[in-house]
C-alpha cells in the first residue's frame, strides 16, 4: 500500500551471508540497522541494464565476499534475538543469564570470524 517496511528477508539474508541487491526500505529505521557499506547493494526496481549490473558484480569476487562477511558479521552483533531480548531484560532491570552471556559470546566468536582483512 506504498509502505516501505522491514522484512524478515533482510534479517535472516544477511546472516546468511547473502549479497542483496535490489531497493532497500526507504526508512529512518531500515537506514539505522543496515548502516554499514553495500547492506544492500541498490539496483532500481525496474532496471534496465540489471544482466550488466550483475555481470559486473560476478566480475568482483573481492566485492562480493566483502559484503558476504560484512552481512555476516553485522547480522551476528546485531540481530540475532538475543539483542530484542537483552533490551526486554534491560528495561525490566533483570540479569541476563549465563545463557544469554554465552550466546552473546559465540554471536561474536562468530561475528570475529567474518572480519575484513586490514588494507594493505
Amino acid at each position: 500500500a506504498g509502505r516501505d517496511e522491514i522484512s524478515a528477508r533482510y534479517y535472516e539474508g544477511a546472516a546468511a551471508g547473502a549479497v542483496m541487491v535490489g531497493e532497500a526500505p526507504r526508512t529512518e529505521e531500515f537506514a539505522r540497522q543496515f548502516d554499514w557499506p553495500d547492506a544492500v547493494i541498490h539496483v532500481p526496481f525496474d532496471s534496465s541494464d540489471i544482466c550488466q549490473i550483475l555481470e559486473a558484480l560476478d566480475a568482483d569476487p573481492a566485492r562480493l565476499r566483502a559484503v558476504q562477511n560484512a552481512n555476516v558479521r553485522e547480522a551476528a552483533l546485531r540481530h540475532d534475538w538475543l539483542y530484542r531480548i537483552q533490551t526486554v531484560f534491560d528495561i525490566l532491570g533483570i540479569a541476563h543469564t549465563d545463557q544469554m552471556r554465552a550466546r552473546a559470546n559465540r554471536l561474536r566468536q562468530i561475528a570475529g570470524s567474518f572480519e575484513l582483512p586490514a588494507a594493505a
